[in-house]
C-alpha cells in the first residue's frame, strides 16, 4: 500500500542514528495506537453489553406484560377483557423482538468485538514483546563490542581475543535477526492498523443491518400493522373520552365547590342563606362526637362515623373495617337535645335500655339526626302494625277461599281468584314478606346434620323406589336411566332466611340486602367454596374436598330464582318445604355468591326446569287417569289454590327464572 512509512531492513545491521530515530517514531506510534485501540475496545464492549441488556430488558418487559393476566385487580376482574388480550399480543411481539436483539448481540460479539480483541491480544502484544527483546539484544551487542575493544595485545592472549570475537559474532547475529523481525513487524503494524480500526465498525454495521433486515420481515407485517393501527385508534379514543370526562369532572368540581361553601364552616355565618334541616330523612350518616366515660369519672369525646342501618344505629371508628351496633332503634327509641352539657349541639338517643350522648357539628346536623331517628322509630311501629293487619287479612281471605272450595270445585276457583285479586286488599310490602324475627343461617348443614335431615325427609315406603331412582339419576351411576341434564358451578354460601312468599324479584333483593347487612354487623367475612350440582330432578350443594352433601333440594321444591339487579355475582333462590302433607309449606330464601357470574346458574336452572316439566308432562300423558291429565294440562281447573300457585309462570325480568313445578302430591 503506497504512502506508508517503513523501516528499511537493509539498515538493520548498520544501526545508524537515522534508523534508530525511525524505530523510535514507530515505537511511539505503536504505543499511542495501543492506548487508542484499548479505549475503542471499551466502547465496543459497552455497545455489546447494551445490546445484551436491551435483549434481556425486552424479554423481561414481555414477561411482565404476561403477568398482568395473573394479577388480581379489584376493578379489572373480567378474564376476557380487551386490555388483557392486547397486552398478551404485545408480549408475543416483544418476544420476537427480543429474539432478534439476542441474535444481534451474538453477531456484534463475533463481528465487532472479536477482531479488536484479537488485534490487541495478538498483534500489539507481540510488538511490545519484540520491543523488549530488541532492546535486550542491542545492549548485549554493545557490551560485546566494548569488551572486544578492551582486549590488550600484551595482557590478553590470542585465545582470549578469539573468544571475545566469538561473543561479538553471536551478539551481533542475535541483534540483526531480532531487528529484522522487529522492523518487519513494525512495518506490518501500519497495515494492521487500518484492519483493526475498520473491521470492528464494519462488523457492527453488518450486525445492525442484518438485524434490521430480519426485523423488517418479522415486524413489518400486515397483521401487525393492522393491530398497531387499531390500538393507536383505541388509545386516541380513550384520550378523547378522558378529555371529555376531565372537562365534566372540572365542571362538576366547580359545581360541588359552589354548592359546598356552606359546609366549609362548622356553623355557617349569618350573612349566608339559611338552609333549614331536612326532617323527612329515614336514614342518616356522618361524623359525630360520642361521649364515653372511663371508670365512671373521666369523660372522653371520640370522633366516630355514625350511620343508620335498618333499625340499628351503627358506629365505626377510623381504621375499622366493619361497623358495630351502637344502639337498637325500636318503637321506644327517643331523641332529645341536651342543653346542660358543656358542649353545643348535643343530643341524647335512648331506647329504654341504653342511652348514648352525641354531638353534631352544628344545629342543622343535630336537628336532622333527631328527625331521622324519630322517623325510623315511626316506620318500625307502622311496619309492624301493617304486618299484623296484612297477616289478619291474609288469614281471613284464606278461610273464605277454603269455605268456598268446600261448596263447589267449579265455583271455588272463580271466587278464590276474585278475592285474591280484590283491589281493596292490602298490598304486600317488603317488611311483610321478610320474617325479620327468624334467625339467619350463615352456614350450610354439616355432613352429619345432612344425613339426619335426609333421614327425616325420607318418603313413605311406597315411594322408596322412586326416591332411589331419583338419587341414581342424579349421581349418574345408573346407566340404564342417565340424567338428561347435569351441571356443576363453584359457589359460596352467604346465608338463608325464612320468607313468607315463594316468588318475587324484590323479595330476593331485600333478602340479599338483609343477609349482607347481617354479615357486616356480625363481622362474618369468611366463606367456604362449595359445588352446586344442578340436574333435572335435584339441586345439591357438595363439599369440594370429599363431595359430601351439604344441602339437598328437589327441583320441584325450588320455586323461584334470580340474580341481584346491581351485582350479578349474587344469586338467590326460594325453596318450599313441608313438615307433613297436611301442613302449610314454609319458604326459605338462600343466597349464594357465584364466580364469575350467577347468570349461568339461572340459565342452568331454567333448562333443568324445562326438562323436568317435559318429563312430568310425558308421564302424565301416559297415565290412564283423566282427572290427573286435566289437572296438569289445564291448571286453571285445579281444585286446590295451592296447586294454582305452583303453576310455572314467566317472571318479571329476563334473568329471573321460575321452575315452579307441581308437587307430586298435587299432580298425581
Amino acid at each position: 500500500m503506497p504512502g506508508l512509512e517503513k523501516i528499511h531492513l537493509e539498515d538493520a545491521l548498520e544501526d545508524n542514528p537515522q534508523t534508530r530515530s525511525m524505530v523510535s517514531l514507530f515505537e511511539q506510534d505503536a504505543d499511542l495506537l495501543r492506548e487508542y485501540v484499548e479505549v475503542l475496545r471499551s466502547h465496543c464492549e459497552k455497545v455489546l453489553n447494551a445490546q445484551k441488556e436491551l435483549a434481556s430488558a425486552t424479554s423481561s418487559l414481555s414477561q411482565h406484560l404476561r403477568a398482568y393476566e395473573n394479577q388480581r385487580f379489584p376493578l379489572d376482574t373480567d378474564p376476557d377483557s380487551v386490555l388483557k388480550t392486547t397486552l398478551k399480543e404485545f408480549a408475543d411481539t416483544l418476544d420476537e423482538v427480543s429474539s432478534l436483539q439476542q441474535v444481534c448481540a451474538a453477531q456484534l460479539g463475533d463481528g465487532m468485538l472479536y477482531p479488536i480483541n484479537r488485534f490487541i491480544d495478538a498483534d500489539l502484544s507481540d510488538i511490545f514483546t519484540m520491543m523488549e527483546i530488541f532492546a535486550s539484544a542491542s545492549n548485549e551487542m554493545e557490551q560485546s563490542v566494548t569488551k572486544f575493544c578492551k582486549c590488550s595485545k600484551k595482557r590478553d592472549s590470542e585465545k582470549v581475543r578469539q573468544e571475545v570475537n566469538e561473543e561479538v559474532y553471536m551478539a551481533t547475529k542475535k541483534y540483526h535477526q531480532t531487528a529484522l523481525h522487529y522492523y518487519a513487524s513494525m512495518n506490518a503494524l501500519q497495515y494492521k492498523r487500518k484492519i483493526a480500526l475498520l473491521e470492528p465498525i464494519l462488523g457492527y454495521l453488518h450486525a445492525i443491518r442484518s438485524t434490521f433486515s430480519v426485523g423488517q420481515e418479522t415486524v413489518n407485517t400486515p397483521e401487525l400493522e393492522t393491530f398497531l393501527t387499531n390500538i393507536g385508534t383505541s388509545i386516541q379514543g380513550v384520550q378523547t373520552e378522558m378529555g371529555l370526562e376531565t372537562q365534566k369532572t372540572v365542571e362538576l368540581i366547580d359545581t360541588i365547590e359552589q354548592q359546598s361553601k356552606h359546609l366549609y364552616y362548622a356553623e355557617p355565618p349569618s350573612d349566608m342563606p339559611y338552609i333549614p334541616p331536612n326532617t323527612g330523612l329515614s336514614q342518616k350518616n356522618g361524623y359525630l362526637f360520642l361521649k364515653t366515660k372511663f371508670a365512671g369519672m373521666v369523660t372522653k369525646w371520640e370522633h366516630v362515623f355514625v350511620y343508620t342501618l335498618g333499625s340499628k344505629l351503627m358506629t365505626m371508628s377510623k381504621g375499622d373495617l366493619a361497623g358495630s351496633v351502637l344502639l337498637e332503634l325500636d318503637k321506644t327509641a327517643t331523641t332529645v337535645p341536651l342543653e346542660n352539657e358543656d358542649r353545643r349541639n348535643v343530643f341524647q338517643v335512648t331506647n329504654g335500655k341504653k342511652s348514648v350522648v352525641l354531638q353534631a357539628l352544628n344545629a342543622r346536623e343535630r336537628d336532622e339526626w333527631i328527625s331521622s331517628i324519630h322517623n325510623i322509630a315511626k316506620d318500625i311501629v307502622a311496619n309492624r302494625s301493617l304486618t299484623r293487619q296484612c297477616s289478619k287479612d291474609r288469614s281471613s281471605r284464606q278461610n273464605t277461599v277454603e269455605k268456598s272450595l268446600s261448596a263447589s270445585s267449579n265455583t271455588s276457583s272463580t271466587e278464590g281468584d276474585a278475592k285474591l285479586n280484590n283491589p281493596a286488599s292490602s298490598p304486600s310490602t317488603p317488611v311483610e314478606n321478610l320474617l325479620l324475627e327468624t334467625p339467619i343461617q350463615f352456614d350450610l348443614f354439616s355432613p352429619a346434620e345432612d344425613r339426619e335431615r335426609s333421614q327425616s325427609m325420607d318418603p313413605p315406603e311406597d315411594s322408596t323406589s322412586d326416591k332411589k331412582s331419583v338419587l341414581s339419576d342424579d349421581s349418574g351411576q345408573d346407566n340404564s336411566n342417565p340424567s338428561p341434564f347435569w351441571e356443576v358451578f363453584a359457589v359460596r354460601f352467604l346465608g338463608s332466611m325464612q320468607v313468607q312468599k315463594d316468588r318475587g324479584d324484590y323479595l330476593v333483593y331485600q333478602t340479599i340486602r338483609h343477609i349482607m347487612a347481617a354479615r357486616a354487623i356480625h363481622n362474618i367475612f369468611k366463606t367456604n367454596e362449595s359445588h352446586m350440582v344442578i340436574t333435572h330432578r335435584t339441586l345439591k350443594i357438595l363439599d369440594p374436598s370429599h363431595q359430601a352433601i351439604r344441602a339437598y333440594y328437589l327441583l320441584e321444591d325450588v320455586s323461584f330464582w334470580t340474580t341481584h339487579k346491581e351485582n350479578n355475582r349474587l344469586l338467590g333462590f326460594i325453596t318450599r318445604s313441608k313438615i307433613d302433607p297436611e301442613s302449610k309449606p314454609s319458604f326459605h330464601c338462600h343466597v349464594f355468591e357465584a364466580q364469575p357470574s350467577a347468570d349461568e346458574i339461572c340459565t342452568a336452572l331454567s333448562k333443568a326446569a324445562n326438562i323436568a316439566l317435559s318429563v312430568l308432562l310425558e308421564k302424565t300423558l301416559n297415565s290412564t287417569e283423566d282427572q290427573n291429565l286435566d289437572s296438569v294440562a289445564d291448571p286453571k281447573n285445579s281444585s286446590s289454590p295451592e296447586q294454582n300457585e305452583n303453576i310455572p309462570r314467566e317472571p318479571d325480568k329476563e334473568k329471573s327464572k321460575d321452575a315452579d313445578l307441581p308437587e307430586p302430591s298435587d299432580a298425581i
